[in-house]
């Protein structure tokens, strides 16, 4: 039968069997464009089927932009991520850095308070050396920087506060910032110095509270008033020595008299062998009679000087027994 079907003698041919499957899938499509609903988009028409379908595109077209996006900022974070991770590698570089130069400073402050504790140490043990040699030394003159000259000047005490000498008018405490500059150099004198030993020297009075012994005050009255009667004898010698300068001195110029009397008695005799020996001892009377005189001359100041000083400490005994009698008085108050 088929082959009757696709012979032209018998019936349409090929040709026209493809035309009828043409017009057959034509129609069915044709049906189906026409009649069936999901081809039609159901209730929809073609322009809003394409308008959403165009809303999805834009969609997809924005997220396809946001995933872009989202790729570039991960790779910005990458590359973020891996500078962070070189500055934390400096940083902790540097960080090592400092701390070894902390430990540098460290070791550097060690080794400089170091060296400044040997210096003072040094310093100490030259300043104690050089004012213990010192001891017994003779200056002929000493002027301190208010302008004061000591002649004759023997050195007898030095420490943080002052040197104590002895000169040709008596003695004298000069105050450490009263020396002249060569002396203060030499023996190392310095504010932080003496006003530690003024401290201690005086809280030695003035820290005897409640609490101090009555026998340690008993003490210091003894030693201040042994003081007392140390410059009270040096006085009385400094006085005697005084009076009698006088009294030399009127020698002296009775002695000079008698020479020059008898250089009278050679002139006039036409003798004048003798002259200028009697005129030699006269002199040697003058200079001694000037010596005694200068002596005479420094002793008020001296007098003014010891009797301030004894005005002083007999006025730190009566602080000290004031003191003692307070002390034995809450002693005797306080249960036994």
């Amino acid at each position: 039968m088929f082959d009757d079907m696709f012979s032209s003698s018998r019936g349409p041919g090929v040709i026209g069997t493809g035309l009828a499957l043409v017009v057959l899938v034509g129609f069915g499509s044709l049906y189906l464009l026409v009649f069936d609903e999901e081809m039609q988009g159901g209730d929809k028409t073609i322009e809003s089927i394409i308008r959403d379908q165009g809303g999805q595109i834009e969609s997809y077209e924005k997220s396809i932009i946001m995933q872009k996006d989202t790729i570039e900022k991960s790779k910005e974070r990458v590359k973020l991520s891996d500078e962070v991770v070189g500055l934390e590698r400096q940083i902790a570089l540097r960080q090592t850095r400092i701390d070894e130069m902390k430990t540098e400073i460290s070791e550097a402050d060690t080794s400089i308070a170091t060296m400044q504790s040997e210096w003072e140490i040094y310093k100490a043990a030259y300043r104690k050396a050089e004012r213990a040699r010192a001891i017994g030394e003779k200056l002929p003159e000493l002027t301190t920087k208010s302008g004061v000259t000591y002649k004759g000047v023997k050195i007898n005490k030095i420490d943080d506060l002052r040197i104590n000498i002895g000169h040709a008018d008596g003695s004298k405490a000069i105050a450490w910032n009263e020396m002249p500059n060569d002396l203060a150099d030499r023996f190392q004198f310095t504010k932080e110095l003496a006003d530690a030993l003024y401290k201690q020297e005086h809280t030695v009075v003035a820290g005897l509270g409640a609490a101090a012994d009555m026998t340690e005050i008993r003490g210091s009255i003894d030693f201040i008033n042994s003081k007392i009667r140390e410059s009270e004898g040096f006085y009385n010698s400094k006085a005697q020595d005084h009076s009698q300068a006088q009294a030399r001195i009127q020698g002296l110029e009775n002695k000079i008299q008698g020479l020059q009397n008898a250089i009278a008695a050679e002139v006039n005799k036409a003798g004048l062998r003798q002259t200028p020996r009697y005129r030699s001892q006269i002199q040697d009377c003058q200079d001694a009679i000037e010596a005694e005189g200068a002596k005479i001359r420094s002793f008020p100041e001296y007098q003014t000087q010891y009797r301030a000083e004894r005005t002083k400490r007999e006025a730190e005994v009566k602080a000290l027994q004031l003191r003692l009698r307070t002390l034995e008085m809450e002693a005797q108050k306080k249960p036994k």
